[in-house]
């Protein structure tokens, strides 16, 4: 249902039926089969060319990499994640905190095998998925 939205210009107005258009060509076709098998449309965004628009997983996952990232995992996550042909990955919420940074409680453990091993709970990982690790003990996120 479209909502009447006060708009400051016409351009921002194009470009909420630009998006309502896409919405209705490229994503209503494809969302029940998705949501049923519960799984991910791959390549939808990089489809739709908007790689470099995603500003929150734009920020939000290539941020941090780009500030912390080792240069191995700089060459193997932004090209993918910028262009649009992968997706980065954000989690925040805990059942305890919210979205509270200053309250969170999960930590990356680092293992003899050199991973890491994620404990505690998070309410959700935005964009990735995620399945317990075998043996137990937190969860693997690809």
């Amino acid at each position: 249902m479209a909502v009447d939205r006060l708009l400051p210009t016409q351009e921002a107005a194009d470009l909420i039926t630009l998006a309502r258009d896409v919405a209705d060509k490229v994503l209503a076709p494809i969302v029940d089969v998705n949501e049923k098998a519960e799984t991910y449309p791959e390549g939808v965004f990089a489809a739709l060319g908007v790689g470099r628009g995603r500003a929150a997983f734009g920020n939000l996952s290539c941020h941090p990499l780009l500030d912390f990232g080792i240069d191995e995992q700089k060459q193997r996550g932004l090209p993918g994640t910028l262009s649009g042909s992968q997706i980065g990955a954000y989690s925040l919420s805990e059942p305890q905190a919210g979205s509270d940074a200053a309250a969170l409680r999960c930590a990356a453990v680092r293992t003899d095998d050199g991973g890491y091993v994620i404990n505690g709970s998070k309410s959700w990982i935005t964009s990735r998925l995620a399945r317990p690790r075998k043996g137990g003990g937190g969860a693997e996120v690809r």
